[in-house]
């Protein structure tokens, strides 16, 4: 400031209040110690050296609040320079899975369609590796699978030779009646090749049920579209599902007539176990869609699910749909904590004896064994959803199904064995484990051993025609072999819960 700047008087002096105020401006100026200045300067000097000179990537951000009142000054500006510390989360990051070897070493599955487009299983370049299924499957629970431990775990739980040998028949049933674009179709009658006519579903308008839950058994028993003797037809089902989910915003939904929320269920899981087992990173934005579409469609009030999105629920369609969200847990997809407090409310409002049996949608009346399938569903459910194995409800419930034993129809008529209460109650048993688990497997396995059809175009698969309380017809030979096979595969297809203490990958219910 100079002299220029201060007002005269009309005869020419400066105005006597002026310059006593630019005295004590210049005094307190005067009066900074010059430490100060420095300081200040240096700080300035350093700011405008960082904004030169640091990478683009990492130069912070540059903040402005201005006024839309012309005229006004700037309000703030506000000069985000917190340090970026790359010394540890970026390289870990980047070091988390070193593959030993990537896919384009090794053979590739040879589709006879289109190639496979990009918004489904993309190139099929992801690197694979064992360290990479341990890592994407929330401690390697997938890995359970491989062939190896396969076999380990397969004599370890009560597998035999025989047992594994019906597994691989199914399989062999199962990729015969795949259809030329991938998909299955529970009237499997239709198609090119030798076939079975025989025990047909109804539910030919369940497209992407039965294809996802035809691919479990492939799963299961560790094949993948990289890996073991069935990669094509793997990559052909994926594909199918893959082209064939409807977007709805961050949501992908397979629901579908006749399945409705069990395709969309089923196709979930499916989804999910590829990319645990796999960590192909094309499948990660299918899986996590299908997770989105089912925490969209649980219903808000009663924390069940149903055919309808958002109708008040009943346990069987629950079911899958827990199924769905632990194997997204497992492969390390988030999930919405207010989804399993809703789901634990449902079941809450379902069970009785402090949740040893369960009802359809409301608590059960009667006998239990009107209610076993349910029963089985429910204290799955419940294992997946974090109890612990001396959970009273669990021990009385447990308790129940192993005196009950599995259902395997009559000694003249095995066909009316009900295979959904045995699919779930098995899984139940293993996991929990001990001698009742022992008696159990001798005779559920063997039971199925002897029931696989071992001629003609049905060898290899199941059929049983009537449960005393539900029936298969409407998924006919296709839905028996697939749940039969997957209950042949109980001893690989996930580690035992309690064993490898699963429960401390807690749920947020209280």
């Amino acid at each position: 400031m100079s002299e220029s700047n201060l007002n005269m008087t009309a005869d020419g002096k400066v105005a006597e209040h002026e310059l006593e105020g630019f005295r004590n401006r210049f005094l307190f100026f005067n009066a900074i110690p010059s430490w100060v200045v420095s300081f200040v300067l240096h700080v300035f000097l350093i700011l405008m050296l960082a904004l030169v000179f640091l990478p683009d990537n990492l130069k912070p951000p540059i903040t402005f609040e201005v006024s839309d009142v012309s005229g006004e000054q700037l309000d703030s500006i506000d000069v985000d320079l917190n340090a970026l510390d790359l010394t540890n989360s970026q390289l870990e990051m980047e070091s988390l899975v070193q593959p030993e070897q990537k896919l384009s070493d090794m053979p590739l599955p040879e589709v006879p369609t289109e190639p496979l487009q990009t918004e489904s299983l993309s190139e099929l370049t992801s690197d694979f590796t064992p360290a990479a299924v341990q890592e994407s499957s929330g401690g390697g629970e997938m890995a359970s699978r491989t062939a190896e431990n396969r076999s380990t775990l397969g004599k370890r739980f009560g597998a035999t030779t025989e047992s594994e040998q019906s597994v691989d028949l199914a399989l062999e049933w199962l990729a015969k009646h795949q259809l030329e674009d991938g998909s299955w179709n529970f009237d499997h009658s239709h198609g090119p090749g030798v076939r079975s006519r025989k025990d047909t579903g109804s539910y030919a308008n369940c497209i992407n049920g039965a294809t996802a839950l035809a691919l479990l058994p492939f799963f299961g028993a560790g094949n993948t579209h990289y890996a073991g003797d069935y990669k094509e037809t793997v990559a052909k089902g994926l594909k199918f599902l893959t082209t064939h989910g409807e977007r709805q915003n961050d949501r992908i939904s397979w629901w579908e007539t006749n399945g409705e929320m069990y395709s969309h269920g089923l196709a979930s899981i499916a989804l999910c176990e590829a990319y645990a087992m796999t960590n192909d990173q094309s499948l990660l934005e299918f899986a996590t869609g299908s997770i989105r579409y089912i925490e969209w469609a649980q219903d808000q009030r009663g924390g069940g699910w149903r055919y309808e999105p958002k109708s008040p629920g009943d346990t069987s369609v629950v079911g899958w749909q827990i199924m769905a969200l632990k194997s997204a847990k497992m492969s390390g997809i988030e999930t919405d904590d207010k989804t399993w407090k809703l789901a634990k409310k449902f079941l809450d409002s379902v069970s009785t004896d402090y949740g040893a049996f369960y009802g359809y949608m409301s608590k059960p009346s009667g006998p239990p064994g009107l209610n076993k399938a349910r029963t089985a569903v429910g204290l799955l459910s419940r294992m997946y959803m974090g109890w612990e194995r001396d959970q009273p409800g669990l021990v009385e419930g447990v308790t129940w199904i192993g005196e009950y034993r599995p259902s395997t129809g009559t000694r003249t008529n095995p066909t009316g064995a009900n295979m959904y209460y045995n699919y779930y109650a098995t899984q139940v048993m293993k996991h929990y484990g001990g001698e009742m688990w022992d008696k159990w497997n001798v005779e559920m396995r063997d039971f199925l051993v002897a029931t696989q059809d071992t001629d003609g175009a049905e060898r290899g698969s199941w059929f049983f025609a009537r449960s005393d309380d539900l029936s298969p017809d409407a998924g006919g030979r296709l839905y028996c072999t697939c749940m039969a096979a997957m209950t042949l595969e109980v001893y690989y297809r996930f580690l035992p819960l309690y064993e490898k203490k699963a429960t401390e990958d807690a749920f947020p219910l209280d």
